[in-house]
């Protein structure tokens, strides 16, 4: 390997591991603004910035160090458990015809600040559920639209026990087209509700167990 190549490598680990501390220590920051915060403080501001999953595999060795394998799976389920127990007031809100976890969640990552992506197929529009969500204590509540490659769809975005939620509803005959990306068309981890639901309520009650982000 090239010696310059190898310097650039190190340095990267070097930044993705500054950037995981940094998330560690504030469990808010995402992981765009810690390599940012970790460029500037190691003066590798021109540095090609680390892969996504370097920083959160460097965060995830931090949680096991700290906390222990048992406490990261403990903590892991909790965070499925409250996904769950949200998505489960959404599916008795909108009855659709299915809804779909999508993107590293659907693997059981839960580094770092969580955003669930969640797809709602047909059933009642987001916007009448806003009053509802809002009186079981979410927050910051939002609409957007989804450019998608299907076409726009639109989105209910909202913050609830800490963790981002953005609901796209799709049309009921994109559902066989669930594994791939809204916007990409390339292939993508999803999870339906009720799979995720029986991970949490099997005999072991461990939930999602991940790979390795």
């Amino acid at each position: 390997m090239d010696i310059r190549e190898d310097q650039m490598r190190t340095d990267r680990d070097q930044l993705a591991q500054r950037a995981a501390r940094y998330m560690f220590d504030d469990g808010a920051l995402d992981v765009s603004k810690a390599i940012e915060q970790a460029s500037k403080a190691l003066g590798k501001k021109g540095l090609q910035p680390p892969r996504r999953s370097l920083v959160l595999r460097h965060l995830h060795a931090m949680q096991e160090v700290a906390f222990g394998e048992a406490g990261v799976k403990a903590q892991r389920q909790e965070q499925q458990r409250l996904i769950v127990e949200l998505l489960d007031l959404v599916d008795s809100l909108t009855r659709p015809q299915a809804i779909v976890i999508a993107g590293r969640v659907a693997q059981g990552h839960m580094e770092g600040p969580l955003e669930v992506f969640v797809r709602v197929y047909e059933g009642a529009p987001l916007e009448s559920i806003v009053q509802d969500l809002e009186e079981a204590g979410v927050r910051d509540v939002s609409f957007a639209t989804a450019e998608s490659r299907f076409g726009r769809f639109p989105r209910l975005v909202f913050v609830s026990d800490g963790i981002r939620f953005v609901l796209t509803r799709c049309p009921r005959e994109l559902y066989d087209e669930r594994g791939l990306d809204l916007f990409k068309g390339s292939p993508i981890p999803v999870i339906g509700l009720e799979e995720l639901r029986m991970c949490l309520d099997d005999n072991e009650g461990g939930g999602l167990t991940p790979d390795r982000p």
